[in-house]
């Protein structure tokens, strides 16, 4: 890509959230650089997806790869620390086009594979963690000089939009105080 070109877009973070977005964002012909570090939390949870996530699978083209990692799931099931086990199926056609299934994923996996999906359709990655700071009243936030100068991808110029995708690091949050 074109580092004279600039970015539309930079998000920070790359889970789930991060990696799902930039893929979409790329897909509608944005373009969008992600800041990722490649740190994740020691315990990642989250692995067992809802059946609406297959509809985002299907928009990004990678269900049949998520399929050939992931184990089917069908419903989802309970037990009470008594012993008794509460099954429920997902219902058929009880959310419209919504599938009556979803998929266990491995979270590595699947994270990596929604980056593999991003760059594949034209997002840009920086390994590195992003630095913001306050704006000067024009903008709310925006990513520091020295964060500017440190990714050559970004050629000195700022995104027009900044998206915080690093989950319970809440990087806004913590930097607007």
């Amino acid at each position: 890509m074109d580092v004279n070109k600039g970015y539309e877009i930079a998000i920070i973070g790359c889970g789930p959230a991060g990696g799902c977005l930039a893929a979409l964002l790329s897909l509608r012909g944005f373009r969008v650089l992600v800041f990722d570090d490649e740190k994740r939390p020691d315990l990642l949870v989250g692995e067992s997806l809802l059946p609406p996530v297959v509809n985002l699978m299907r928009r990004l083209e990678i269900e049949d790869r998520v399929k050939a990692f992931s184990q089917h799931k069908p419903g989802v099931g309970f037990i009470h620390r008594g012993g008794l086990r509460l099954d429920f199926l997902f219902p058929e056609k009880s959310l419209g086009d919504t599938p009556n299934y979803s998929y266990n994923v491995p979270r590595p996996k699947f994270d990596e594979l929604l980056r593999e999906r991003a760059e594949e359709l034209g997002a840009t990655f920086v390994k590195r963690r992003a630095e913001v700071e306050t704006g000067d009243g024009t903008e709310e936030l925006r990513l520091s000089d020295a964060c500017l100068a440190a990714t050559p991808e970004l050629d000195g110029k700022h995104p027009k939009l900044l998206i915080d995708a690093t989950g319970r690091a809440r990087l806004f949050a913590r930097t607007l105080g």
